[in-house]
């Protein structure tokens, strides 16, 4: 199982939430940085992942909490479908 950690004190913007993303999880180069995109990436997945979240709070106040609501809503229902494709 893949982890990918995401730390609010290092995140400034969107830019570089998607960053540290595509330094984990490689995106490939037609990468569109929306949730939409993370979403399609993620479901190609054959591999659990597990995100976490520190700063959460620092991440809310830079990126907009429904922003970062919506990015776990991502990470969730993809999870939810990677698990529903292989049962």
């Amino acid at each position: 199982m893949m982890k990918i950690i995401i730390d609010g004190t290092m995140i400034q913007n969107k830019e570089d939430l998607y960053q540290a993303m595509d330094d984990v999880l490689h995106f490939p180069e037609y990468f569109g940085h929306n949730l939409d995109a993370l979403y399609d990436v993620l479901t190609e997945r054959t591999d659990r992942l597990t995100a976490e979240f520190f700063h959460y709070d620092l991440l809310t106040e830079k990126l907009g909490e429904e922003f970062c609501e919506q990015l776990c809503r991502v990470f969730l229902d993809a999870d939810a479908a990677v698990v529903r494709q292989y049962e």
